[in-house]
């Protein structure tokens, strides 16, 4: 599920990598596909919305 939401969403994704980066570093952390998803789903939803 994880890819097809990646390859739908390309900004939400591109947002969720960036902020999964900034958590791992900042937290000493690993976030996992599953994580990033809800994160991109997250996103979008807000994305939306907001348009």
């Amino acid at each position: 599920m994880y890819e097809i939401v990646r390859e739908k969403y390309p900004e939400a994704n591109s947002l969720a990598e960036k902020t999964s980066d900034i958590l791992q570093k900042a937290l000493n952390i690993k976030v996992t596909d599953s994580e990033k998803l809800y994160l991109m789903m997250h996103i979008n939803r807000l994305s939306e919305k907001k348009n």
